[in-house]
């Protein structure tokens, strides 16, 4: 039996289901069926059946009738070191309410769970290096064509498919990310690999070093830039001092895109003039661009003291959706211990963009007035086009007003911004 061992480097914390059990780390049930996915779509140039078929034509199937591939996956970790689990929120002293739980960028699934309860009460995990060791059948194709193992052995598939890859919870924001470690003979190097956007975070240098957040941790500063950024695109920034004074605003990006370039009005808009009696500024169609970012299924108006219910409205005989993951997943790898690396890694096919848009429009429900209104999908989407769109056109000295350029969220989108704009 051949096998194949590959080492792993961990680059950002995993949030796992599993912390309160002993060495929690990836699951072989969790990289598996990732995995035979990617190599399927591979050998079908994108298409996972016809990537089937060849693999079946190779004799690499388990059986003929389902995706997995004939081989076995063991994860291990170093011998004799215990995985470190840490709490992801810190606690603070609160004289009304005693224990207080302070937020986590990017991450709040605890702030309304049990923290004394280890199933519900999530924790990072972070072995540092993980050990995949593959176990190949013997079984040939008999044709002169190369095995499984050879196929995986000699290419840099395993460096691709960790490369778009992360795992456990909030994956697409950049946890758990794991990457073939820099001394093993399958590495290849990240930037011979991905020939998309990305931007360095230099935790030890301006702006970045400024940044304020609840721990001391350097991950909670890198997610907090992520962070800053995310919300730059989708939603936009409004940072307020105390209730009602700003300190930084900032447009989302998608608006940017969806009134300029698609000439359509923003979904917030019509939601404001559905609901909330705001005058129609724009006379035409309103435009859900914010959802391709992630289909959100519920936002909270705190201004307006309103939940909104966002349901799929769907069209014909298509199956109607219920939530589609982001198409845009951060990867951050570092490349020495003060310079981490975020790549945009665009998956659009992976989470199948192009059939959620065609399943329908969005129903937006009031629950304060009681009231829905219809918001429709763009007709086609591409992360390529809006961030060629933005990039070729933002500039943020004119998109950001005066009084907010000296606050550090516009230092850090300046600098991100900076490093992008001399990729595009």
């Amino acid at each position: 039996m051949k096998t194949l061992t590959l080492k792993l480097r961990q680059h950002t914390p995993l949030i796992h289901f599993q912390h309160y059990q002993d060495n929690a780390t990836l699951r072989a049930s969790e990289v598996k069926p990732l995995l035979d996915r990617f190599i399927l779509n591979t050998l079908g140039n994108g298409n996972y059946e016809a990537g089937r078929q060849v693999a079946n034509e190779r004799d690499w199937l388990v059986s003929s009738d389902y995706g997995a591939l004939n081989y076995r996956l063991r994860i291990s970790t170093e011998k004799g070191k215990k995985v470190p689990v840490y709490n992801i929120n810190k606690l603070k002293d609160d004289a009304r309410k005693g224990k207080k739980l302070l937020p986590y960028p990017l991450y709040f699934g605890n702030m309304s769970a049990d923290y004394n309860n280890p199933e519900e009460f999530r924790r990072f995990s972070f072995p540092d290096i993980v050990y995949l060791k593959f176990y190949f059948s013997p079984l040939s194709d008999g044709n002169g064509r190369r095995t499984l193992y050879e196929y995986l052995a000699d290419s840099d598939l395993l460096s691709r498919f960790f490369m778009r890859t992360n795992f456990g919870t909030r994956a697409s924001k950049g946890f758990g990310s794991f990457y073939v470690s820099d001394d093993d003979d399958l590495y290849v190097s990240p930037d011979e690999i991905h020939s998309g956007y990305s931007f360095v975070v230099n935790l030890k240098k301006w702006p970045f070093r400024n940044l304020r957040v609840n721990g001391t941790e350097e991950y909670e500063k890198l997610f907090k830039t992520i962070e800053i950024f995310y919300k730059s695109l989708r939603s936009g920034i409004n940072e307020l001092k105390g209730k009602d004074e700003h300190v930084f605003c900032f447009k989302s990006l998608a608006y940017k895109y969806c009134t300029e370039r698609l000439e359509r009005k923003w979904d917030k808009r019509a939601i404001l003039e559905a609901f909330y009696g705001e005058d129609n500024r724009w006379d035409v169609q309103a435009c859900d661009i914010k959802d391709m970012f992630g289909f959100s299924t519920d936002e909270q108006w705190k201004k307006q003291g309103d939940k909104l219910e966002k349901r799929i409205n769907g069209r014909g005989n298509n199956q109607v959706p219920t939530r589609m993951q982001s198409p845009l997943l951060f990867k951050p790898i570092y490349k020495n211990r003060d310079e981490c690396a975020v790549y945009l890694i665009f998956k659009e096919n992976e989470v199948k963009l192009d059939e959620f848009i065609q399943s329908g429009n969005v129903k937006v429900k009031s629950r304060l007035r009681g009231k829905s209104v219809l918001i429709d999908f763009p007709e086609s989407f591409s992360l390529t086009d809006f961030f060629n769109y933005i990039l070729d056109s933002l500039e943020l000295d004119t998109y950001v007003e005066q009084e907010f350029q000296n606050h550090l969220y516009f230092k850090i989108l300046d600098n991100i911004f900076g490093q992008l704009k001399k990729q595009n």
